[in-house]
């Protein structure tokens, strides 16, 4: 087979236990991680979510992933890491869309974009996704579902509180509770729970559509570190 694996720079030390043919892959400039969590087999099967690819993620903590069949998005998918590992420059800064079945299913790219040399692209990029998870919660019309390992994001904080000060049903799981993003929420009356062994990235609106994949609600997942996320309606 033809194997392809990209991984974090700072786990690369397990390579020389590799057969020689995998081909590995990092970024090796800028600030933040390799934080994706994709697996994609013949180009067109794809497995995304929140889980690390390591037994504790499959045995004690909680994790959430979609698996699904998508030729063009599992072609996307890999061009991704080609570029990732090769460092080419990015063009197309437009979300990616596909039918799931009768489901609309949209993938968000969150790439790194280095503050010392920062691109146009990459930016409009991590604007876009942020902009998609504010405007998932704002129009929210009864339930907003969460459950965030690590949640810093004050402008999804602010969204939240005003999506219960309308009247949607909110309910939150979090890691942890020191977080000044996560004590907004408390002191405004939202229900929050902290969870153990929580790793989870998702939101479901109204029962309906779903927020998946692989970013903490900080502000490094929507610019230091390469993420994605899928919303599936």
């Amino acid at each position: 087979l033809d194997i392809q694996l990209v991984i974090d720079r700072d786990h690369l030390d397990f390579s020389k236990k590799l057969h020689p043919a995998i081909k590995i892959g990092t970024r090796l400039h800028g600030e933040g991680h390799l934080h994706h969590k994709i697996l994609v087999v013949d180009h067109e099967y794809i497995w995304l979510g929140s889980a690390n690819f390591t037994q504790n993620a499959f045995d004690h903590s909680k994790n959430l992933a979609i698996a699904f069949f998508s030729p063009k998005t599992g072609a996307l998918l890999f061009q991704e890491a080609l570029d990732i590992a090769s460092a080419n420059p990015r063009t197309n800064s437009e979300p990616f869309s596909s039918t799931f079945q009768d489901q609309l299913l949209e993938l968000y790219l969150l790439p790194h974009n280095d503050p010392n040399s920062s691109s146009s692209v990459e930016a409009t990029m991590n604007e876009i996704g942020k902009e998609k998870l504010i405007s998932l919660i704002e129009n929210a019309k009864h339930h907003l579902k969460i459950s965030v390992d690590v949640w810093t994001y004050k402008d999804a904080s602010r969204a939240v509180i005003e999506a219960m000060n309308r009247g949607v049903q909110v309910d939150v799981a979090v890691g942890s509770l020191t977080e000044e993003a996560v004590k907004m929420l408390m002191r405004a009356g939202v229900n929050v729970k902290q969870a153990k062994n929580l790793h989870y990235k998702f939101m479901l609106v109204d029962h309906k559509i779903l927020l998946n994949g692989s970013p903490n609600w900080s502000m490094n997942a929507f610019s230091r570190s390469d993420e994605s996320f899928i919303v599936l309606y």
